[in-house]
């Protein structure tokens, strides 16, 4: 058995203080992303079913639409778990008859000044029709 400086206990000292230490120079945002997908709570897998969702243009701008789509939820009484105006994203939470946590995301993104495409995802495909529905028919009066 080794002994000293080199033995197993310090081994995994030494190997602790390593990743800490690369940890706090790299930062803890390069680790969120996953970690947030990992613990459902970010929108990169909502993202990336955008190509299973589906999507409608609005004659409005992004700001308008955003701003609606808010009032639309709020009035159907669904929980806004997420928003970023800036990045164009709404998640939200809520529909009945779904389980309480099940998100669905809403992106936007400008065709031109008065023209927005509107996008549905979910990794429920039930969620993501009930939303459709709800979102689509809100934007639409």
């Amino acid at each position: 058995m080794m002994k000293g400086f080199y033995g197993m206990k310090h081994f995994k000292i030494i190997s602790v203080s390593i990743f800490l230490t690369l940890s706090l120079l790299s930062g803890c945002s390069g680790l969120m992303p996953d970690l947030e997908a990992f613990g459902g709570m970010g929108v990169k897998d909502l993202e990336r079913a955008k190509s299973d969702g589906v999507s409608k243009t609005f004659d409005l701008s992004t700001a308008d639409v955003f701003d609606k789509t808010l009032s639309v939820l709020e009035k159907n009484k669904l929980t806004v778990y997420q928003s970023n105006k800036r990045k164009g994203y709404i998640v939200f939470m809520g529909i009945e008859k779904q389980t309480d946590t099940t998100r669905v995301g809403v992106f936007f993104r400008s065709v031109n000044t008065n023209k927005t495409k509107v996008t549905i995802s979910s990794l429920s495909s039930s969620a993501r029709t009930k939303g459709e529905l709800i979102i689509f028919k809100g934007l639409s009066e």
